[in-house]
């Protein structure tokens, strides 16, 4: 298996194409590795949060792979839990091992899967052209994704940071944290979406129309998978009563 390291800004993992001129491409599937100990601390310290949502923020039509390794946790219910949410709501593919040497096992088969395809996607290119060729793959270019303001240890961009603060509002979630982001990249755009509204009511319903209306599979993805009931109105009215603060 052919590696090699970088400091990568997002994931652990991840497939790196070259053209004839030495420019990387990154290959559309990005792998999170977390080992079980890990993986709890990430959800204790908001690790977890945070890392899914720079993944889905920076290359929302990549496949997003969570690589989970087995190890002794006192909650192992909770993590399960996490799982099911990733995997349902965030529509991230979770992959478990057993071992370290499992792990690079299934590492090497993704390689190994991702080289027939792109072999199968040269054949089938009507001209030797490169730039058709990366476009289908649904390929990026590396460098610039991987050197941007969105990179572990650098200033974040503004909707980046106010999507963080959106996400300390308990009940919101990344998900709806990003759709809100997507309309109003900073709180100076919400409160004067908010000033203008007419009435109370107008306000409480802001975040739920503009969300609930435009991006409905929001709240499919949102559920209390122990109660089996969607608890999206729930969350957003927490939004709703931390802007009210903010703005009273």
């Amino acid at each position: 298996l052919n590696a090699r390291q970088y400091g990568l800004a997002i994931g652990d993992f991840c497939w790196i194409l070259e053209n004839m001129n030495g420019e990387q491409y990154l290959y559309p599937m990005l792998v999170e590795r977390k080992r079980m100990d890990d993986f709890a601390k990430s959800i204790e310290d908001g690790r977890y949060k945070e890392q899914k949502y720079r993944i889905k923020k920076n290359v929302p039509h990549f496949r997003h792979v969570y690589l989970v390794e087995k190890y002794h946790v006192d909650d192992i219910k909770r993590l399960e839990q996490a799982m099911v949410g990733t995997a349902v709501r965030d529509a991230f593919l979770i992959y478990q091992t057993k071992t370290l040497l499992e792990s690079i096992e299934a590492v090497s088969r993704w390689t190994r899967m991702i080289y027939q395809r792109v072999l199968h996607c040269i054949s089938d290119l009507p001209c030797d052209d490169e730039e058709m060729f990366f476009e289908l793959m649904g390929c990026v270019p590396f460098q610039p994704l991987n050197s941007s303001m969105d990179a572990k240890k650098t200033a974040a961009k503004h909707s980046i940071v106010f999507g963080h603060v959106l996400m300390s509002i308990k009940g919101v979630t990344d998900l709806i944290a990003y759709h809100i982001i997507q309309k109003y990249a900073t709180p100076r755009y919400l409160i004067e979406a908010w000033n203008a509204c007419e009435d109370e009511e107008e306000q409480k319903m802001l975040l739920h129309n503009e969300i609930h209306s435009a991006h409905p599979e929001c709240v499919q993805r949102h559920m209390n998978f122990e109660a089996g009931e969607l608890t999206f109105d729930e969350d957003i009215r927490n939004a709703y009563d931390a802007l009210k603060q903010l703005s009273s």
